[in-house]
C-alpha cells in the first residue's frame, strides 16, 4: 500500500489549512515514538486523538515505517501539534520529524478542500 502523503511532490503548495482540518500526516518518527503508546503520550499533550495509524514496512509485517497519521478531536489541536513538532524536532535534535497537514484528508474533502478542486478528476478518464 502506498498512502498519498507518501508520495513525493514536487512544489508542496504552502496554503493554510481550514478550521475543520484535523488530521496530520507524521514523517521520520525519531525511534521513540515507534511504538503506539510512546507516540501516542506524545500526541496527547496537544488535545483528543480520535485516530492514530502508524504505517507499517509491508515485507516486515509489524515494524513501522516511521511514518503515521493522526487525527484529532480538532483543529487547534492539530494545529499545536504542527508547531509543537517542528520545535521539538529542531531542539531534539530529531531530523526530518516532521508534521503536516494530511493531503489525504484534503482530497476525501473533495471539492470542499482547501484547494477547492476535487483533486480525484486528476485521476479519472472521460469514463470515470
Amino acid at each position: 500500500e502506498v498512502y498519498v502523503d507518501e508520495l513525493t511532490m514536487v512544489s508542496r503548495p504552502i496554503i493554510e489549512p481550514k478550521i475543520g482540518d484535523r488530521e496530520l500526516f507524521l514523517s521520520k518518527l525519531p525511534d521513540r515514538f515507534r511504538l503506539e503508546a510512546d507516540l501516542r503520550a506524545f500526541l496527547e499533550q496537544f488535545g483528543q486523538i480520535d485516530d492514530l495509524l502508524i504505517l507499517r514496512e509491508q515485507e516486515l509485517g509489524l515494524c513501522c515505517s516511521g511514518d503515521a497519521y493522526v487525527v484529532f478531536g480538532n483543529h487547534s489541536a492539530a494545529a499545536a501539534c504542527v508547531v509543537a513538532v517542528s520545535d521539538h524536532a529542531d531542539v531534539a535534535g530529531d531530523s526530518g520529524f516532521a508534521a503536516r497537514w494530511s493531503e489525504s484528508e484534503r482530497a476525501l474533502q473533495r471539492a470542499a478542500s482547501i484547494y477547492e478542486e476535487d483533486v480525484h478528476e486528476a485521476f479519472l478518464d472521460s469514463e470515470g
